[in-house]
């Protein structure tokens, strides 16, 4: 009986085959994978309104979409200097005929009038301090719109900036400005802009209060939160996200008493988000809004924290 042997089969030819097949593709997904990555960069850029860079884009699988990126780009660019440069000129050039206007009703308040001229004359330097308000916000949001200017983050006390604040503001005997502050609490940080996001959240809770405003600072693992609360009508859910956007005003609370243009807490949003923090707003248990700032807590923003 014949006993038939089968020689073994060498593993050297699937090896091969494994190399040639796996090489190419192995290489054309690291290539691609490069490329999403790219494309990814590009389009948070493109989100965020800043430059992007994207090198060896003739190499790249995504040529033609990267070239549309960077034509909607400019074109965004061009877009937003065009607005900038718009309501920069116009608020300048509104500032001319409001001076005019001043000075020929103080001159108008010179002369013998009536009660009810003065009535008139005084109705009408409120609407022009209004306007003029209204053209120093307008140059101040195109400002810091514009682009994100050098931070001079130094180590400062929050606390003692959050003071400062009430101090300047606490002006309205009607509204009692109640706080829960730390004894101390060091943070690095840009002191001008982030006591600007304290005097505007402030001073809106002020404006909107029924009798009281609550202010409070405290420390959380990895983040310090800045809230204030007031006892107001508050802000419907549905219109919570849309009141950091620029000239967001609310109908049924824009009135004569409130004032303001919607652009208070536009910049608010803008300053916080230089520092890497979030803002939300949501309904306070004192029956108004409450706005929280989050600050995030870094080696390279944290000093010490003393309570």
């Amino acid at each position: 009986v014949g006993v038939s042997t089968s020689t073994p089969t060498s593993v050297w030819p699937y090896l091969l085959l494994l190399i040639i097949v796996g090489v190419p593709v192995g290489l054309w997904s690291f290539l691609l994978w490069r490329d999403f990555s790219k494309l990814r960069h590009a389009c948070e850029a493109v989100e965020g309104l800043q430059d992007f860079q994207l090198t060896n884009t003739s190499k790249s699988f995504f040529l033609p979409v990267t070239d549309t990126l960077k034509v909607m780009q400019q074109r965004i660019t061009f877009l937003l200097t065009a607005q900038q440069e718009l309501t920069s000129s116009v608020s300048h050039e509104f500032r001319t005929p409001l001076a005019r206007l001043k000075f020929a009703i103080a001159m108008l308040q010179d002369q013998l009038l009536d009660d009810k001229s003065e009535k008139y004359l005084a109705n009408m330097s409120a609407d022009i301090n209004e306007l003029e308000s209204l053209v120093s916000e307008m140059l101040e949001y195109a400002r810091l719109d514009s682009q994100q200017p050098s931070l001079q983050s130094v180590s400062c006390d929050l606390v003692g900036l959050v003071k400062t604040s009430i101090e300047k503001l606490n002006f309205d005997t009607r509204i009692r400005l109640i706080n829960n502050l730390p004894d101390k609490l060091s943070y690095k940080c840009d002191s001008h802009f982030i006591a600007r996001v304290f005097q505007n959240l402030i001073g809106n809770a002020i404006k909107y209060a029924t009798s009281q405003v609550k202010v409070t600072l405290l420390t959380e693992p990895r983040s310090i939160l800045f809230i204030v609360e007031d006892d107001g009508i508050g802000i419907a859910e549905m219109e919570r996200e849309n009141v950091f956007k620029p000239f967001t005003r609310l109908d049924k609370s824009r009135d004569k008493k409130t004032g303001g243009f919607g652009l208070g807490l536009a910049i608010v949003s803008k300053i916080v988000s230089w520092h890497q923090g979030d803002y939300w707003v949501e309904k306070s248990v004192l029956g108004g809004a409450k706005f929280v700032i989050s600050l995030p807590l870094k080696s390279s923003f944290t000093e010490d924290i003393k309570k």
